[in-house]
C-alpha cells in the first residue's frame, strides 16, 4: 500500500509538470491510478478530477496574471464544461466499470492521434490573433468535451486545447 501511494504521488507530480508546460497530460492519471496503483475506476476518476482541479486552479491563476487567459471566454467555456461534466458523471455512474475503462483508452488514443496528426501537418502561417469563437459554440464545446471527459476520465485539455487552437486561438491562450 505505501508503494502505491508513493507511485501515485510521484506520477501525479510528473503529470502536473507536464500539464503546466503544455496543458496536456492529465489523461495519464486515470491510467496510472487504475493500472499501476490498482484502484477501482470510479475512485481513479475522482482522484484524477481532484488533481485536475488543483493543477487547473494554479495554472489558470498564472495564465491570467500573464494576460494569456481572457476571463469572459474562459467563463463561458467553463459554464458549458460544468453542465457537461455533471451530466457525464451521472451517465458514467450508469455504465459498467470496464466500459468506462474502454471509453477512457479510446478517447486517449484518439486525442493523441489527433494531436500527432496536427503536429505532423505543415503549419499554415502564424497563429491567428486572439479571436475566440462566439459564446454559443464555446458553450457547446465546453459541454461536449466535459461530457466525454467525465465519461472517460480523460482530462479536458487533451480535447479542448487542440480544438481551441484549431479554431484560431493562440496555443498559450488555449492552454490557459
Amino acid at each position: 500500500m505505501p508503494f502505491d501511494l508513493i507511485l501515485a504521488a510521484l506520477g501525479s507530480g510528473a503529470v502536473g509538470l507536464f500539464i503546466g508546460w503544455c496543458g496536456v497530460a492529465g489523461f495519464l492519471l486515470p491510467i496510472l491510478f487504475t493500472s499501476a496503483c490498482g484502484l477501482p475506476v470510479t475512485e481513479s476518476l475522482l482522484l484524477s478530477f481532484l488533481c485536475f482541479a488543483v493543477s487547473g486552479a494554479i495554472g489558470s491563476r498564472n495564465y491570467y496574471r500573464r494576460g494569456e487567459l481572457p476571463l469572459r471566454p474562459a467563463l463561458i467555456l467553463s459554464a458549458g464544461s460544468l453542465a457537461g461534466g455533471l451530466l457525464g458523471a451521472a451517465l458514467g455512474g450508469l455504465l459498467a466499470a470496464e466500459t468506462v475503462k474502454v471509453v477512457l483508452y479510446v478517447v486517449v488514443f484518439l486525442s493523441g492521434l489527433a494531436i500527432a496528426v496536427r503536429e505532423l501537418r505543415p503549419q499554415k502561417g502564424p497563429e491567428k490573433g486572439s479571436a475566440f469563437p462566439k459564446p454559443l459554440p464555446l458553450l457547446a464545446l465546453g459541454f461536449a468535451t466535459a461530457l466525454l471527459c467525465a465519461l472517460s476520465g480523460a482530462g479536458g485539455p487533451v480535447l479542448v486545447m487542440p480544438l481551441l487552437v484549431a479554431m484560431g486561438v493562440p496555443a498559450k491562450t488555449a492552454v490557459g
